[in-house]
């Protein structure tokens, strides 16, 4: 994964501001998931976590892997839009329950990071965090 240090850097390089990013709610997602993953890293270095993206062969994918040291780690989509939520969670649900613990220890959490709305945890365990009650 590589992403600017300052998510804001991407939409200035285009000369894309909030009229564009409104018009174009696909590149504001990419935009707002390059947020999310900057500050998973902020909140991950004290930690010495990682925080990493997982892809298969078949196009499955998590946004970001968040590994801690001593095997311990946690998967989240990233939807800048709360009507996603649902289906990132089935997303998580399906990738945790293809992990072989013969080979990896199951995931400490499941997550869906969104731009706005309730915290909390859903009734399948999936967390959902507003992207402002992210923090240390």
């Amino acid at each position: 994964m590589r992403y600017f240090v300052d998510p804001s850097l991407g939409p200035a390089a285009l000369g894309i501001g909030t009229v564009e990013l409104r018009n174009d709610p696909q590149a504001a997602g990419f935009h707002f998931e390059a947020l999310a993953i900057r500050d998973l890293r902020v909140y991950a270095q004290p930690l010495r976590a990682r925080v990493d993206s997982w892809r298969d062969g078949n196009g499955n994918e998590i946004d970001a892997i968040v590994s801690l040291r001593g095997g311990r780690w946690a998967a989240f989509e990233i939807k800048m839009n709360p009507r996603d939520i649902d289906a990132a969670a089935a997303s998580l649900l399906k990738f945790a329950s293809n992990i072989d613990p013969r080979h990896h220890p199951a995931p400490e959490a499941l997550g869906v990071i969104t731009s706005f709305g309730h915290a909390g945890r859903r009734a399948d365990g999936v967390h959902v965090i507003p992207i402002t009650a992210l923090g240390p």
